[in-house]
């Protein structure tokens, strides 16, 4: 995958609130992105618990995805202490 890649690190997500609920994942997406919803399909058909978070234009969600992912990219993917995203 030429000019892509994963980074593995860990922020500070305690200020986050919503991961990891009872082993669950959390995806953060754009319904407007292909790859996003490549990630939530990916999910839904290996039958993952996961929580879904649309980052729509109003920027509601906005705040999270900065303190999950400061590139603010999506998909973005957090489980407890680890958050995989694309830059």
């Amino acid at each position: 995958m030429s000019g892509r890649r994963a980074s593995i690190q860990p922020p500070d997500l305690k200020s986050l609130g919503q991961v990891a609920h009872g082993g669950r994942l959390l995806l953060f997406i754009s319904k407007k992105s292909a790859t996003s919803r490549l990630a939530w399909l990916y999910l839904l058909q290996n039958k993952l618990n996961f929580d879904l978070i649309n980052v729509d234009e109003s920027g509601e969600h906005l705040r999270q995805l900065q303190l999950a992912n400061p590139h603010e990219t999506v998909p973005c993917l957090v489980d407890g202490d680890t958050v995989v995203y694309e830059w």
